[in-house]
């Protein structure tokens, strides 16, 4: 038979793992975010920099939706695990059909910005 000891270090040991498994994913997903940030944050305002100086036109349109697209995407993905996490599923479900209608629309997007050729 058990001893109490043994019985609450397995609880402890239970929780943490139901809480790393749960506040993984949103981790992962805070990352992809700051990744993205810290990855187009210069490049942006580079972009930004030249097109304000003349010294480039502005991108087409197909980039800047593009761009917006993925930006939300990818707090969608932020939102949608913390969401799971917190234990509100039901509002994951509904969000879910938003986040896939969005995904459709940044693959249709990133293939039209590829061929209007801006990086």
């Amino acid at each position: 038979m058990a001893t109490r000891s043994q019985l609450t270090e397995s609880a402890r040991i239970r929780r943490l793992g139901l809480f790393l498994d749960r506040w993984f994913y949103v981790g992962l997903a805070a990352y992809f975010v700051a990744t993205a940030i810290a990855g187009f944050s210069w490049s942006s305002s580079q972009l930004v920099a030249a097109v304000a100086a003349g010294q480039r036109p502005m991108p087409p349109i197909t980039t800047h939706v593009h761009a917006f697209l993925a930006a939300s995407w990818l707090l969608l993905a932020l939102v949608q695990t913390t969401l799971v996490a917190t234990g509100r599923s039901a509002a994951h479900r509904r969000l879910g059909t938003i986040t896939v209608g969005v995904g459709a629309t940044l693959a249709v997007m990133s293939r039209k910005a590829e061929a209007a050729g801006d990086p």
